[in-house]
């Protein structure tokens, strides 16, 4: 074209000059040409403003806003646009987008911050192990997870991973299942008790809070809601009578029930646990035929009850008279002793019984090579023997081979053995009638041991005497002491004394035992085999009745346990062993 142009362009220049060429050159513009006498853009060139002056100013084939023609603008969806030989062509895609159809048409139509078929790029589905899945940010991430699962390790490459029905995700990550006393099963997301641990019992019917429950308590034994009576105790899974009071021999124990009943248990080789056997029981059996019981003492290797209709009754060892049924056959169940009149209180001692009247004179019977019998000899006897002119007693207690009584006067008077003063008239010499013990004046209540003696005061006092080789009088020291001296180093007010061959134990206010003396058996129950010359802690609350037997000891607790301590060699602690115990262990079946 624009070689014709030249071509015309130089044949008028050869022509002649006439008067209208210089109109012609003035109709003659840039990108333009004459058309039929016209000026007529060139190929590629549009006069976009409509002016002459400048001809056909625009560069059609690569103007973007008048590509190919005069206001035909290259536009494109999300994308840059050019224009390429007079056609509008798409450049690249704005940030976040993508022309994924291959269709310029619509540009660059997707979304790739919010595409979950094309996530960050074109072609990158968003597909997550079981969740609903949404593209954030050109991301993949998880927009819900499928009923019963969960992102657990926050991932979300790997979806929502973690099923939510075991113990460690229950309903949700992290979340445990554990439950109180109990093994937990997680169902359909819930934390649910699939059973109670032994003992135990889920009774509101909640399983937010395990099971709640333990059973063998009074308010729930055996089952929810099974409540025992004031008077029982729930022992394993059923109700039985408390023990009201307890009684320690040289080698066994009994206990006193709230239904009048008595368990005994240790050794029993002369009968003295009266099951009718002659077995060493670990752990306590019923006395057989006895109910009514009122109270009960035990012997080296005898056991007498007071039962309600008067009676007093007795078993075991009967070898020096010591049952006071006129003979000296060994019995293997309770046997009546003929009548004793009214008989308000009794103890027994090693080899020997004796009986409190209520009008406060006192007979015994049993072995008497001491005089323990306090009726001015050193004759046995198998049947009850009166004390001649003792009377106005209020309180008594045999020894291993003495007895000593309480009056109201508040004085006191012993008889019997006294090789180490036990007797406490400051001599020591044997005693077959009763005689004061010195230095006494507001006894309330008296004890006797191996070979010493006791005595609690008006005063919330405790004083001792007799034997102290082991320090069981308690004064600090191991210096025999044949008159009363006072116990050192005690707090709070003594409720009850009871003393052992060796040792001796108090119960103090606030349910405290205190003991002190020999502990080569952890009689003391303070754990280790030293003796204590005063008195140490044993239990320090809770503890009701207390009985002190040959080499161990027995505590009833407010709860309605029994605990023992020390020697075990026949299972008199009643554990169910015969291993000592230097601390307090709990009495099976009590």
């Amino acid at each position: 074209r624009h070689g014709r142009l030249l071509d015309r362009h130089r044949t008028e220049r050869r022509r002649p000059r006439r008067g209208r060429a210089p109109a012609l050159r003035a109709r003659l513009r840039p990108n333009a040409r004459c058309v039929d006498g016209r000026c007529a853009c060139d190929d590629g060139y549009g006069d976009r403003n409509g002016l002459a002056t400048d001809g056909c100013e625009t560069d059609l084939s690569r103007t973007r806003d008048h590509c190919g023609m005069c206001g035909n603008r290259c536009s494109f969806v999300n994308a840059a646009a050019m224009c390429v030989s007079g056609s509008c062509r798409m450049g690249a895609c704005n940030p976040g987008y993508g022309d994924c159809n291959g269709s310029t048409t619509d540009g660059c139509e997707t979304n790739l911050n919010l595409s979950t078929s094309h996530c960050g790029r074109c072609g990158n589905a968003c597909v997550l192990e079981r969740a609903t899945a949404e593209c954030a940010s050109g991301s993949c991430r998880i927009a819900a997870c499928a009923a019963g699962f969960g992102d657990c390790d926050r991932n979300d490459a790997t979806g929502c991973e973690q099923r939510l029905d075991t113990l460690e995700h229950c309903g949700a990550c992290g979340t445990a299942c554990i439950r109180a006393n109990a093994t937990a099963t997680c169902a359909s997301g819930s934390c649910r008790i699939a059973s109670c641990n032994p003992g135990y019992a889920d009774c509101n019917r909640s399983d937010a809070d395990g099971c709640e429950v333990r059973l063998g308590t009074n308010a729930h034994c055996g089952g929810c809601g099974m409540s025992c009576a004031a008077t029982e105790r729930c022992v394993v899974d059923r109700c039985v009578p408390r023990a009201t009071e307890l009684a320690a021999g040289m080698f066994h124990s009994c206990a006193r029930l709230s239904d009048g009943t008595v368990r005994c248990w240790g050794a029993n080789g002369s009968g003295q646990l009266g099951d009718g056997t002659t077995m060493d029981r670990s752990t306590p059996v019923a006395v057989a035929g006895l109910t009514g019981v009122v109270a009960v003492v035990a012997g080296g290797e005898h056991t007498c009850a007071l039962v309600s209709s008067g009676p007093v009754r007795c078993w075991g060892s009967n070898v020096h008279g010591q049952l006071g049924d006129g003979t000296t056959v060994n019995r293997l169940t309770p046997v009546e002793l003929g009548s004793l009149g009214s008989v308000v209180a009794i103890a027994a001692g090693g080899n020997h019984t004796c009986a409190l009247h209520s009008d406060g004179g006192v007979s015994c019977w049993g072995r008497n090579n001491a005089g323990q019998l306090g009726n001015g000899s050193t004759i046995s006897r198998s049947s009850p023997s009166r004390i001649k002119g003792l009377t106005g007693a209020v309180a008594i207690t045999a020894g291993l081979e003495h007895t000593c009584v309480v009056f109201g006067s508040g004085s006191a008077q012993c008889w019997g053995y006294n090789v180490s003063g036990q007797v406490g008239d400051g001599t020591t010499v044997n005693r077959p009638s009763p005689v004061p013990v010195m230095g006494l004046s507001a006894a309330l209540a008296i004890a006797g041991g191996g070979e010493h003696s006791c005595a609690r005061d008006t005063s919330g006092r405790l004083h001792c005497w007799g034997n102290n080789v082991h320090g069981q009088i308690g004064d600090g020291t191991t210096m025999r002491r044949l008159t009363p001296v006072l116990v050192s180093g005690i707090s709070g007010t003594p409720t009850f004394v009871d003393l052992g061959i060796f040792h001796s134990c108090s119960l103090f206010s606030g349910g405290v035992v205190r003991c002190w003396g020999g502990n080569a058996y952890g009689q003391i129950g303070d754990g280790t085999t030293t003796s204590r010359s005063m008195p140490t802690v044993t239990i320090g609350s809770g503890v009701t009745a207390l009985a002190a037997g040959g080499l161990h000891n027995c505590a009833l607790l407010t709860d309605g346990r029994v605990r023992c301590w020390g020697a075990n060699t026949s299972g008199q602690l009643g554990d169910g062993t015969t291993m000592m115990r230097t601390s307090p262990v709990t009495v099976s079946g009590l």
